[in-house]
């Protein structure tokens, strides 16, 4: 009787999978039949999805934005408000085109331009050794953290004419403004990120025999990178305002000198034209470090802006 019973259980196992493999096999030949009746219709709105949800639509949303602002500056200007307060945006872009095309321009874009690499290399990476060596020697973090914190509340601008008359009016007082506002960024950040890091995991690497670069390269590095770029990011638009600052107070070239000369005169149209030169060059430099982070936060890609 077992033996019976066990031969129709199997019998009944084999017409199971027999009709499991039958209904199998209809499936897939029914979920097939959709695939030859795309038409192109269903294509083109699957694109479109793609593209509406993608990074090309946020250009093209930005693109409208600035196009809608351009638009209704032309439209206010010499209605709402007088050229002389707003200018007109055609009025810009003529202005925008003689000064990029002039030898001055260039000049005053050169020396901008190394007044703000320099204040922001000397300014990262001296706000960053700071960082690591307070935040590993806690003695001295405790001693430094409020002389920090009263010396990042002095205005720059308040310290600026200080500069000037130390360094003189070329361009390391503004090397040293711009190196000062990023100071502070750069060792907030960091010190920050690295008091926060979590102690467990540079204990765990020495417990399984890690050596001092390890614990450095394997927990520290990454642990604190986010915070280093975020610094950097936040740096690069602080170091052009210092070198820019640096200028409208004294100086015998430059874009923030050339600002100051036009405003004196009244030339809103060659004003907006610096501005929007100083505004490319920081955008440039922040788009290189964000190719940068994506590439260096591949771990984090889904916290990268």
């Amino acid at each position: 009787m077992v033996e019976k019973g066990t031969m129709h259980e199997s019998g009944a196992e084999m017409i199971e999978d027999k009709s499991s493999v039958e209904s199998a096999a209809i499936l897939g030949s029914r979920s097939m039949e959709p695939m030859a009746d795309i038409d192109e219709s269903e294509i083109v709105g699957a694109a479109q999805v793609r593209f509406w949800n993608g990074e090309l639509a946020l250009i093209f949303y930005r693109f409208l934005v600035v196009a809608a602002f351009l638009g209704a500056w032309q439209l206010a200007s010499g209605h709402l408000f007088t050229t002389l307060a707003i200018s007109r945006p055609t009025a810009v872009a003529l202005a925008l085109y003689h000064y990029v095309g002039s030898r001055s321009g260039w000049i005053d874009i050169r020396i901008t331009m190394t007044e703000y690499v320099l204040g922001f290399f000397f300014g990262a990476i001296s706000g960053l050794a700071a960082a690591l060596f307070f935040a590993s020697v806690k003695t001295a973090g405790k001693v430094f953290e409020p002389i920090m914190a009263a010396c990042n509340a002095i205005p720059i601008i308040a310290l600026a004419p200080l500069f000037i008359i130390i360094f003189g009016l070329g361009i390391w007082s503004k090397v040293v403004v711009a190196s000062f506002a990023v100071f502070f960024l750069m060792f907030w950040n960091v010190y920050i990120g690295a008091k926060n890091l979590p102690v467990g995991l540079l204990n765990m690497i020495r417990v399984i025999g890690g050596s001092r670069w390890d614990r450095i390269r394997y927990g520290l590095i990454p642990g604190i990178a986010p915070s280093i770029l975020a610094a950097v990011r936040l740096g690069l638009s602080t170091a052009m305002l210092g070198s820019v600052i640096g200028e409208f107070i004294v100086s015998v070239g430059g874009i923030g000198h050339f600002i100051a000369n036009a405003g004196e005169q009244f030339q809103t149209a060659n004003v907006l034209a610096a501005i929007i030169v100083v505004v490319t060059i920081t955008l440039t430099c922040r788009g290189l470090v964000i190719l940068l982070e994506r590439r260096l936060l591949r771990w984090q890609r889904g916290s990268v802006i």
